[in-house]
């Protein structure tokens, strides 16, 4: 399991929240867990656009196991960007990929770099996600979530539309993507599937859109994607827990429907308890009993507490 570590640097006299990335594994189905490395570290670094300093940022781990005649090849995408005293840079968004014959492997991985509309030329983009479809010229990607299924790994992300007039929630969707994951990561040839949710779709499930996207298989085998319906907050977005839809297929991009159309939901995770901003982000693996596993997160008085928590709800 690959999960990000929040916490608090200090740039001189003031607090900057900086974002690892952990990795742990269970050999009991999830009963138990042990601690393995930090993946990714947030570290000092200027922004190569403006020079101005800063950390990286990483978030959003997604991995996807293949099994091969030689073993199992492990792939996953994270989401990385800038941020500094006084919060992100939207526009430094940006999504990493590649491959490791082992999760402790990961992190000397060669890298991937896909960007988005926003995405400057000095991070390096290999591939330009924005330019592969009319659909998608407007989306900065956000919230990445890997599958791979009959030969393609499938790339799932939420397109974010910001200009100079803000954000466009009535814009933005989760995008669907795939590859034939063939040598080097920076040579991977990404296409555009479809759109594998609507914003309409997130609005009868009760937000403005649907963020922190991930893809899993339930207990029986019909395929999901796990996404939490969202609003702005007043310091992060603020999420009404988890769902898990029903997806019919990824090619093309369609998700089950119930008796009056609305997505098929198969399990739905929140926290009574938390406060305005809601809870964080899901994962789940059929195998585990830990179920469903949310982030139950505390925002307050300048701090942001974050709890991983066992559901056992098993979709």
């Amino acid at each position: 399991m690959a999960y990000s570590w929040p916490h608090t640097t200090l740039a001189g006299r003031l607090p900057v929240v900086t974002v690892d990335n952990h990795l742990a594994h269970s050999d009991d189905n999830g009963t138990t867990w042990v601690f393995d490395r930090t993946l990714w570290t947030s570290q000092a670094e200027n922004d190569p656009t403006t020079g101005e300093a800063g950390y990286s940022n990483n978030e959003t781990v997604s991995l996807a196991p293949r099994q091969t005649p030689s073993g199992v090849a492990w792939y996953y995408v994270r989401m990385r960007y800038f941020t500094r005293v006084g919060g992100f840079k939207f526009n430094t968004f940006h999504l990493r990929v590649g491959q490791a014959a082992s999760p402790l492997q990961l992190a000397d991985a060669r890298e991937g770099v896909l960007g988005g509309a926003l995405t400057p030329k000095e991070w390096n983009v290999d591939t330009d996600l924005s330019k592969l479809a009319p659909d998608v010229a407007a989306c900065t990607w956000s919230d990445p979530g890997l599958l791979f299924q009959n030969d393609n790994l499938y790339l799932a992300v939420q397109c974010y539309v910001v200009n100079q007039s803000g954000e466009h929630p009535d814009r933005e969707f989760v995008a669907l993507f795939a590859t034939k994951p063939d040598g080097p990561a920076p040579a991977w040839k990404w296409r555009y599937v479809g759109k594998l949710t609507m914003r309409e779709d997130a609005v009868a499930l009760g937000g403005e859109s649907f963020t922190q996207t991930d893809l899993a298989y339930s207990r029986d085998g019909a395929l999901m994607v796990i996404v939490s319906p969202s609003m702005p907050g007043m310091s992060l977005e603020a999420h009404t827990g988890c769902l898990a839809i029903e997806v019919t297929s990824l090619e093309p991009p369609v998700l089950a429907r119930d008796a009056s159309g609305r997505p098929k939901v198969r399990a739905s995770v929140t926290a009574s308890d938390l406060g305005t901003e809601g809870p964080g982000a899901c994962g789940y693996d059929p195998a585990s009993v830990t179920g469903i596993v949310i982030m139950r997160r505390v925002v307050g008085q300048g701090q942001l507490v974050g709890t991983l928590t066992a559901t056992g709800l098993r979709p």
